[in-house]
């Protein structure tokens, strides 16, 4: 999600949807939250190979839309 005053902050940030699987907080970069779920899919959630490549490749598409100069 990508919400004005999470957990206290001044400005917009991202956080998972699902804190329950996902526990990381906010952070102001998409990809702090998107590593986060793409490394937990891998290593808690035990997905496969496909799953963890397309979510990296999701985290790199995100990245470039929400900073356009990467």
């Amino acid at each position: 999600m990508f919400e004005e005053g999470l957990e206290g902050r001044d400005q917009a940030a991202f956080i998972a949807n699902d804190d329950s699987e996902f526990n990381h907080g906010s952070a102001l970069k998409i990809g702090v939250i998107a590593s986060f779920i793409c490394g937990q899919l891998e290593s808690k959630c035990k997905a496969g190979a496909e799953a963890v490549s397309a979510c990296n490749a999701g985290q790199a598409a995100a990245g470039k839309f929400w900073n356009p100069a990467i």
